[in-house]
């Protein structure tokens, strides 16, 4: 009894430690990016905000992972959906693997997703753009005045990795109890 309850969490622990590593270590997804050809009325239609702009700050990749993500600040000239502010910040993947794209200059911007969390990608732009389809757009909002509250700048967010990690733990974590309580029982 005590011997194979030994073997168990001998288990029990190499199989937390492989899950532990794996869900920490990214490892790049094998993906080909093939958009279906979109017209300019419906990758207008599926965005959450289009735009113009001028690239005013971009980070750079620092893993070499096809996924990671490249933040852009741009500065907003023209808004042809959504309530965009003066200035807005866009991510998108670093490889066109990945679907991502790189943006420079003054690019016309189809982005999806939450405000503060916009995303943009090879699909997301129409293959032809067609400005008479945007229409004449408007000028975007102002940027707030600081308030100054003397309260520090929001903090970015977590790394996309950190949610599957915690999960993998406390599913290792609720494995293990459950493993103990019916060692326990016998």
């Amino acid at each position: 009894m005590i011997q194979g309850m030994r073997v168990l969490l001998r288990l029990l622990t190499v199989v937390a430690l492989t899950m532990g590593v794996a869900a920490i270590i990214q490892v790049p997804v094998a993906c080909a990016c093939s958009c279906a050809t979109r017209t300019t009325a419906e990758a207008l239609d599926a965005a959450t905000a289009v735009f113009d702009g001028e690239v005013i700050a971009t980070s750079q990749p620092t893993s070499g992972f096809s996924g990671e993500l490249i933040t852009y600040s741009i500065r907003v000239t023209r808004v042809y959906k959504g309530g965009v502010p003066a200035v807005v910040t866009v991510r998108s993947e670093a490889s066109e693997g990945s679907c991502g794209v790189r943006l420079s200059g003054t690019p016309t911007v189809f982005a999806y997703g939450l405000w503060g969390d916009l995303r943009t990608g090879l699909c997301s732009a129409p293959i032809r753009l067609d400005r008479a389809e945007l229409g004449v757009g408007f000028t975007p909002t102002p940027a707030p005045a600081p308030s100054g509250t003397g309260e520090p700048p929001a903090s970015p967010p977590p790394p996309s990795w950190v949610g599957p990690v915690i999960w993998s733990l406390v599913g290792v974590g609720l494995a293990a109890a459950v493993l103990v309580l019916r060692l326990r029982r016998r």
